[in-house]
C-alpha cells in the first residue's frame, strides 16, 4: 500500500511531461517567444511543470494526510532517515525527468507522428521505471535489462529508499547513476537542441 501511495505522489509531482508540449512549441513556431525570453528553454518548461506537479500533490496531501493521522502505522514504518535520503532522490528523479521530456519533445520536431513518440514514451516509463510493479518482481532478464535504463532512475530507486530496501552503497550508487544519467543526457540534449534551433526559420526576421 505504501508503494503505491508514494507512486501516486510521485506521479502527481513529475506529471506527464512537457514533451508534447515542447514538440508542438518547435513545429508551430510559439517556440520563438521562449526564445526572446532569458530564461534556459529546459528550465522554463521544468519550472511550468513543477508549478503543475506541486499544486497536484498539495491537493492529493489534503486527503492523505488526514488519512495518516488517523491509522498512524502508515507514516511510522518509515523512519526520517529515509524520508531525508528520499528527498534529494526525488529531486535528481525529477531532473532526469525534465531532460528526457525536452529531449522527446526536440525530437518530434523531425517527426510526423507526435502521437507516437508520446505513446513510446509512456510504454517505457510505465514498463521499465517500476511505477505500478516493482522491478523485484520482474524476471532476472527484464530486471537486469530495466536496471541499465535511466528510467529506473525516476520511478524505482527512490522507492526503494523509502520503502527501506536499499542499504547505505545500494543508495549511493543509486544517486551517482543518477547523476551520471543527468550529466550524459544534459550534453546530449544540448547537441540536440543546438541542431534543432538551426533549423529553425523565422518569417520576418
Amino acid at each position: 500500500m505504501i508503494y503505491t501511495v508514494m507512486t501516486l505522489l510521485l506521479q502527481r509531482l513529475l506529471g506527464g511531461g512537457t514533451d508534447e508540449e515542447i514538440g508542438n512549441d518547435f513545429q508551430s513556431g510559439n517556440i520563438v517567444t521562449s526564445l526572446l525570453t532569458p530564461l534556459n528553454l529546459g528550465v522554463k518548461y521544468s519550472m511550468q511543470e513543477l508549478g503543475k506537479g506541486l499544486l497536484n500533490v498539495f491537493v492529493l496531501l489534503l486527503v492523505f494526510i488526514p488519512y495518516c493521522i488517523k491509522n498512524r502505522e502508515i507514516v511510522s514504518v518509515i523512519p526520517i532517515q529515509r524520508w531525508l535520503l528520499f528527498v534529494p532522490a526525488v529531486v535528481f528523479s525529477y531532473i532526469l525527468f525534465s531532460i528526457l521530456n525536452y529531449m522527446l519533445g526536440i525530437l518530434t520536431f523531425w517527426s510526423h507522428s507526435n502521437i507516437g513518440l508520446y505513446m513510446l514514451k509512456m510504454a517505457c516509463v510505465n514498463i521499465f521505471s517500476g511505477m505500478f510493479i516493482p522491478l523485484t518482481f520482474y524476471p532476472s532478464i527484464l530486471r537486469g535489462f530495466c536496471m541499465v535504463l535511466p528510467f529506473q532512475s525516476i520511478y524505482y530507486f527512490p522507492l526503494t529508499i523509502v520503502m527501506g530496501e536499499a542499504n547505505g552503497a545500494q543508495i549511493a550508487g543509486g544517486i551517482l547513476l543518477q547523476l551520471g544519467w543527468i550529466a550524459g543526457l544534459f550534453l546530449l540534449c544540448r547537441l540536440m537542441n543546438k541542431n534543432a534551433m538551426r533549423r529553425i526559420v523565422i518569417q520576418g526576421g
